[in-house]
């Protein structure tokens, strides 16, 4: 009923995030695995992914990838959560 063709968890705790509520490398690499696979139907070139519900905080992810999988583009709006400088 969302309106996505997917939905998606991406965890990376060995990087200190327990469960990443919109993943755009993710997301991206996901959108050419469903296009290379053919669960993407050949007309639809952009379609919209999901992700974060499962804790609180979804996020819809804007993808688009040609019928020949060449590159994924990945996009949407974005709320800043954190600010912080890094000094080395």
């Amino acid at each position: 009923g969302s309106g996505c063709l997917a939905a998606l968890r991406t965890f990376a705790p060995g990087q200190g995030i327990i469960e990443d509520p919109a993943c755009g490398s993710g997301n991206g690499s996901v959108a050419i695995e469903m296009r290379r696979r053919g669960l993407v139907p050949a007309e639809l070139e952009s379609w919209w992914a999901e992700q974060g519900a499962e804790i609180g905080r979804v996020s819809r992810i804007y993808l688009n990838v040609p019928a020949d999988g060449s590159v994924a583009r990945v996009g949407g709006a974005a709320l800043l959560t954190i600010e912080g400088v890094l000094s080395l």
